[in-house]
């Protein structure tokens, strides 16, 4: 009864709907969604048609696939209406996608909580209801899937004690603003869910099946380990369990069905989105808004343009300050939320972690990405320890991590040459093979992404 977890080592956007997209080809037969909601995104290229998935499985572009959404995730009705039509215009066939009838659903209410929230505002959500569907869900009020599909008055009546719960009408009304009408919600909502009503069933029972039947199943897990929301960086963290522990409440499977856990991570660097500590971050959040500003007033830099072509330059002599070094990074990795649009903040590799989330999950293997980025940089400085008040610490303390700064204990060479097109291990160039088997000190490297495309994957048995 195997399921392989496909689960993200840092803090998310490691490219793991690429690797999951690729896997599927392997044999297996279905891929299930086990936490997260809209607020993430996947990003697959079928046929080379960029496609952006926020809670559709990364396998729905194989109409051999089956894609399970699972009753861990939190779906917005009408975000995943526009993700299905995303889906079918890239030629998907969407009769082989099962939604779990127990998934928690957003709300307005869930929306305008959050933005009234202080604590949103601080950690720096997405703004999606995420965090409050959840806790609404801990506290037993969140209307789920298959309540939308019961009577008018049943859901009507949900929805205003969701709203008693969360005193959201209270304060728009003390405001001077109109209180959100449940009677309409239910009807807007219940229009929306209808027209994907017949992919909805109980995927408890669907995955128990699949899996008495032999069948190899791809957990998809949503963010990533260190956003976990017991053992990552707290509050700075999502509001689900995003490590392969998240698996067996998010399916509803036995542990033991696990047998394999695949870590994805950025070959040379690591990046972060939102607020929370990051010591290996190459500038800071002053010099992020500065950008986030720019991009806002006068769009992103494009490769082809004068200021890049001098920072590339720059970057390949090694004359980039920190924060001019994070930029560059984020331009070459594309590193723009699939979902916010925000900058995401750009650091060196972190060892300590690396093994903290190895630790979590227990990984098998893992999948290297986005090794093309770092092509042109003459070297990768690794994080390998924690410095405080003179001393140096080896293990990860996700609840003081900002009171530390990176030792940088290992310098790996850069190769200066385009790895793009390259399809074998053994024809990477030496410094890009020193830095592949660097990281199979934690687990067995099986696949290194050198580009956005399916093509562009380096697979070793």
């Amino acid at each position: 009864m195997p399921i392989t977890a496909v689960i993200g080592v840092h803090w998310g956007d490691e490219g793991k709907g690429k690797v999951i997209d690729y896997l599927v080809e392997k044999g297996y037969d279905a891929v299930a969604r086990f936490n997260g909601g809209p607020n993430a995104g996947h990003t697959i290229y079928p046929n080379g048609q960029k496609v952006v998935l926020h809670v559709v499985p990364s396998g729905i572009s194989y109409p051999h696939v089956t894609n399970i959404i699972g009753n861990g995730v939190a779906l917005d009705p009408q975000l995943l209406l526009g993700e299905l039509t995303d889906v079918r215009n890239a030629g998907a066939d969407l009769l082989n996608l099962y939604i779990s009838d127990r998934c928690k659903v957003i709300t307005p209410y869930h929306k305008e909580a959050e933005k009234q929230s202080p604590i949103n505002r601080k950690i720096g959500t997405t703004g999606k209801g995420m965090g409050s569907v959840y806790s609404s869900h801990t506290a037993r009020i969140t209307p789920l899937l298959s309540d939308f599909l019961r009577s008018h008055e049943h859901v009507t009546a949900l929805l205003r004690e969701l709203d008693e719960e969360l005193g959201v009408s209270e304060k728009l009304r003390a405001e001077g603003h109109d209180a959100l009408d449940a009677s309409k919600i239910a009807d807007d909502y219940r229009r929306m869910i209808d027209q994907f009503s017949n992919n909805v069933t109980d995927t408890t029972y669907k995955i128990s099946n699949m899996l008495r039947a032999g069948s190899k199943i791809i957990a998809e897990g949503a963010q990533a380990s260190l956003l976990d929301k017991d053992h990552g960086t707290y509050p700075f963290v999502t509001s689900s369990n995003s490590f392969a522990g998240g698996i067996s409440p998010g399916l509803g499977v036995p542990p033991n069905t696990i047998t394999e856990t695949v870590g994805v991570m950025k070959a040379g660097y690591i990046t972060r989105v939102g607020g929370g500590p990051f010591p290996t971050e190459l500038g800071n959040e002053a010099t992020l808004k500065e950008e986030e500003a720019a991009i806002k007033a006068n769009g992103k830099i494009k490769r082809d343009s004068t200021y890049f072509r001098d920072l590339e330059s720059a970057a390949k002599k090694g004359y980039l300050l920190p924060k001019e070094m994070g930029q560059y990074l984020r331009i070459v990795g594309d590193e723009f939320g699939s979902t916010t649009k925000r900058p995401r903040r750009t650091g060196w590799p972190d060892l300590v972690a690396t093994q903290y989330s190895d630790m979590l999950n227990g990984f098998t293997c893992l999948a290297l990405t986005k090794l093309d980025v770092t092509d042109f940089v003459p070297e990768i400085p690794v994080c390998t320890g924690y410095k405080k008040d003179g001393q140096v610490f080896k293990n990860f303390d996700p609840m003081y991590l900002g009171d530390y700064t990176a030792d940088s204990g290992l310098i790996i060479p850069g190769w200066m040459k385009d790895t793009s097109e390259i399809k074998e291990f053994e024809h990477l160039p030496e410094e890009a093979r020193r830095l592949v088997e660097f990281w199979e000190r934690i687990a067995p490297v099986r696949l290194i992404s050198n580009g956005p495309g399916r093509g562009q994957t380096i697979f070793r048995e």
